[in-house]
């Protein structure tokens, strides 16, 4: 029985981020699904719209968005006992205390800064590859 691929849903308005973020993803594991939105209303669209055989392995959310950031999008999710346990990591340019602080305290599993590299991409999946997609 073969098993499911991994599917990541990744919101981000920036597209070259969501790009870097893709392709490094694919390097490092070529059989994950990724499904993109351009901010949180998508992505919310996509989980209600989408028939995930299982659940998304894996949410990865900008902190900054329109229509609906990081955070906002990170408190519905949570409303949603079928989607509130699916890993969720926020992605931000912000690499000041405060704005980690109130991702850990919305019940981000973890934060991290986005790299400005390609390599840094690479490194940054190979990390959320090990953590959550194993």
């Amino acid at each position: 029985m073969m098993e499911e691929p991994k599917v990541v849903l990744l919101a981000d308005d920036d597209e070259d981020d969501r790009l870097f973020l893709t392709e490094a993803l694919l390097k490092v594991d070529a059989d994950i699904q990724i499904l993109q939105a351009e901010n949180g209303v998508e992505l919310v669209d996509l989980l209600n719209e989408k028939n995930f055989n299982g659940q998304p392995s894996l949410i990865v959310l900008d902190m900054n968005m329109p229509l609906m950031n990081g955070l906002e999008t990170m408190a519905l999710l949570k409303s949603k006992p079928e989607v509130a346990k699916i890993p969720t990591v926020m992605l931000s340019t912000a690499s000041d205390k405060g704005s980690s602080e109130s991702a850990m305290k919305a019940g981000f599993q973890d934060y991290y800064v986005k790299p400005h590299l390609v390599q840094g991409f690479l490194t940054l999946d190979a990390t959320l590859k090990a953590k959550y997609l194993e």
